[in-house]
């Protein structure tokens, strides 16, 4: 199955200009290969730590500068003692919540479609993507042209972006206050 997610991902780039270089550059061929599909699962391992050694390292350099909430701005507490034990203590449901499922249930959200060996011959009879993606696969299946596809898919991106920005827009964002020395 991830023979063909990936052939429709990557023809997504046959859109643009010198697409068709683009997506044998990609595929590293003419056809989506092994080695293609191997460093598509890998980037599916890499990136989540990648993005939580970004998010480890963005608190860190939160606590260390002496960040500190609007309402402790007056009095200059450092944001270390409560931050940080506010932090931790909301992610440990969740730790335990993934560890419970990575550790017990590691197929509870793949697809039994996912373990058949990839074949050329033989198209599957639908095409499903991870769960995160099923959005934006459907808004490519609704439209017959891939230009109006792609379009849409990145007009998708944009729209939820500007929700969330108009959403936290109206709030007061922390103060952040960086003391080197």
């Amino acid at each position: 199955m991830s023979l063909w997610v990936g052939t429709v991902l990557t023809n997504l780039l046959s859109v643009l200009p010198h697409g068709t270089e683009i997506v044998e550059f990609v595929r590293s061929g003419y056809l989506l290969g092994d080695p293609t599909i191997r460093n598509f699962t890998s980037a599916h391992y890499w990136l989540p730590v990648f993005i939580l050694g970004l998010a480890i390292v963005l608190m860190w350099l939160q606590f260390t500068f002496r960040a500190v909430e609007p309402s402790n701005i007056v009095s200059g507490q450092i944001y270390w003692g409560s931050g940080i034990l506010r932090t931790l203590l909301s992610l440990c449901p969740w730790l335990i919540a993934l560890a419970y499922l990575v550790c017990f249930l590691p197929d509870y959200l793949g697809l039994a479609e996912s373990y058949t060996p990839a074949n050329y011959y033989s198209i599957p009879y639908r095409i499903v993507p991870e769960w995160y993606l099923t959005p934006y696969f459907s808004i490519l299946r609704a439209f017959p042209g891939k230009a109006i596809g792609v379009t849409l898919l990145l007009s998708a991106f944009g729209i939820f972006y500007s929700y969330l920005c108009s959403i936290t827009s109206g709030q007061r964002m922390p103060q952040v206050a960086f003391h080197f020395g």
